[in-house]
């Protein structure tokens, strides 16, 4: 299960996430991919995708 997004705010109205997803560890794989999410008053505004690290 994928943890939730670790999120910072900032500005008082304004949250920078992020949102760490598809974790896969086994004995000789890490696999780890990563979104960055920017929200305004809990709307997100801009959702980039950033990739995984196989």
């Amino acid at each position: 299960q994928d943890p939730p997004p670790i999120c910072i705010s900032p500005v008082r109205a304004a949250d920078l996430c992020l949102d760490f997803h598809d974790i896969h560890i086994s004995k000789n794989k890490f696999n780890i991919c990563l979104d960055v999410q920017a929200k305004a008053f809990t709307r997100t505004v801009k959702h980039m995708e950033l990739g995984c690290l196989p």
